[in-house]
């Protein structure tokens, strides 16, 4: 600060106020130049800081648009694989049922007919079984029933609709004699019978399957043989023999109440004989 300049030929003290206020109006000068600069700094320091944080915003904003570019690239990608496997599936798909209409169209020209019987029966027992399974070729049959015996064969057939099947054999009687009509399936259809024997012996078991055009059976039919099997039937003498003891029993058991009606019919004749007789005895004679 500088130092105030003497006034000649003045009061010393009145130089003295002078100087102090000087003084003084130099230290407010200083005051207000240091608050200006410190407002100085501080408006610099806070366009400073607005100016790194607008910086930084816009530094946050360009990532937020690249992270946004970057998440709608990836799922446009994956839309667009997305959609590439779809069409491949629906392009497998396609193919898929083509190649199953080419097998179905290859595999209906002819049906697969499996006989599925009681290989052994006895007589007098039980009754056997007889299922026959008809369906496409490349469908499996059903599984055979432990104690059967199977055979299988193919039929030609070109756009039949239904079908029955009627079983034979000499020595056999089927239940029912032919099975009811039935819509062809690639799947397959099942006609069950019961077999009873007559005689034993050894028998060839077929059977006819009928085609027909139309769904009901109502149209000509067109015939064709199944495959045959082999069923044994063997007496059974334990049963033979337990059947002629019960014919026997009821030739006694016919014999017994015979002799009981005749016994019990004399046994009442008697008695009326005898009560008729002391009724005559108690009576008194008129004459």
């Amino acid at each position: 600060m500088p130092e105030p300049m003497p006034f000649p030929d003045r009061d010393p003290a009145e130089q003295e106020r002078d100087n102090a206020l000087q003084i003084e109006h130099a230290r407010q000068a200083a005051e207000r130049a240091q608050a200006f600069e410190n407002a100085r700094r501080v408006e610099l320091a806070r366009q400073t800081e607005e100016r790194a944080q607008a910086l930084e915003s816009a530094r946050q904003i360009e990532l937020d648009r690249q992270a946004a570019e970057q998440a709608q690239a990836r799922i446009e990608s994956e839309s667009a694989r997305q959609e590439a496997e779809r069409e491949q599936a629906r392009r497998e798909s396609e193919s898929a049922r083509q190649e199953i209409e080419r097998a179905t169209a290859a595999d209906l020209a002819r049906y697969q007919v499996v006989l599925d019987a009681t290989d052994k029966l006895l007589l007098p027992g039980d009754p056997g079984a007889m299922r026959v399974w008809i369906g496409a070729t490349n469908t499996p049959a059903p599984p055979s029933v432990i104690g059967n015996a199977r055979a299988s064969a193919l039929v030609p057939a070109v756009g039949q609709k239904s079908v029955q099947v009627k079983p034979f054999a000499n020595g056999i009687t089927f239940d029912p004699d032919i099975g009811p009509c039935q819509t062809l399936d690639r799947e397959g259809t099942v006609s069950r019978f019961v077999m009873t024997p007559e005689r034993t012996g050894s028998f060839e078991v077929n059977a006819d399957v009928f085609l027909y055009l139309d769904p009901d059976c109502s149209s000509t039919p067109v015939p064709r043989q199944a495959t045959t099997l082999s069923v044994t039937v063997e007496a059974n003498p334990g049963k033979t023999v337990w059947l002629h003891l019960l014919e026997l029993w009821d030739i006694l058991w016919d014999g017994i109440k015979e002799f009981w009606g005749w016994l019990v019919g004399f046994m009442f004749a008697g008695l009326a004989l005898y009560i008729r007789k002391r009724f005559n005895r108690s009576v008194p004679d008129d004459t």
